[in-house]
């Protein structure tokens, strides 16, 4: 193997590995229990990838309808980040964490840092978002990082809409599989049913992941 094709591959793990530090335990407040669910990212192979505000805008426009989930602008930040430390769930941590992929979003853009956010807007106020994006080194394969819901809009309907709308998004990239990561404690059962009520096929469980008792539960949607 020549030394500039290990130089690439050596570059494509770190920025995988950098990546998956980013991994969080996300609120999903609409219509079930918040609940732990994380995305992750990247380009791969020729598929085509929709991570431009203006190519998501004209998706929407061109269904001729009124839609309440657009790509997150800049002035959507503080409310994001606010719905996320209101969601109780996460920690201060996961909270910062959040902060700083959208700071990267903002600074790199979506096709640059690979992490799209996407918002369910009513007027001006941020009712939930999603961020999501193919993950590293595979071919088609696309993680929900995020997924959270303000805690007044619980059992509106949004939640369902932000993850259809990151479905869609998704297939209209080349995606061929969304991946949706949860908690696999009691507490969080409505939001396993939520997947499952969504399409989505328990995977697999890793044991004692999150901490001892707190299984991994991985949730796949082939689309």
């Amino acid at each position: 193997m020549g030394s500039s094709r290990k130089i690439f591959l050596f570059i494509k793990a770190s920025q995988a590995c950098l990546k998956s530090k980013m991994r969080g335990k996300s609120a999903l407040c609409g219509g079930v229990n918040p609940g732990k669910t994380a995305i992750h990212s990247y380009k791969k192979g020729n598929f085509q990838t929709m991570h431009s505000n203006d190519r998501f805008q004209q998706s929407i426009q061109l269904q001729g309808v009124v839609n309440p989930i657009i790509a997150a602008m800049e002035a959507d930040g503080m409310q994001i980040q606010d719905i996320t430390a209101r969601a109780g769930v996460f920690s201060q941590e996961e909270v910062t964490c959040v902060g700083e992929v959208w700071e990267e979003y903002q600074n790199l853009g979506a096709e640059g840092c690979g992490y799209n956010f996407i918002v369910y807007r009513e007027g001006e106020q941020v009712l939930g978002f999603a961020c999501y994006g193919p993950r590293d080194l595979t071919d088609g394969v696309f993680d929900l990082f995020w997924i959270a819901v303000d805690p007044n809009a619980r059992r509106s309907g949004v939640g369902r809409s932000l993850l259809t709308a990151s479905e869609e998004a998704v297939r209209r990239s080349g995606g061929r599989m969304l991946i949706a990561e949860t908690s696999g404690t009691p507490h969080y059962e409505s939001t396993r049913k939520f997947y499952l009520d969504m399409g989505y096929n328990a995977e697999a469980v890793i044991k004692d992941f999150y901490t001892e008792g707190d299984d991994l539960a991985i949730f796949v949607k082939r689309l």
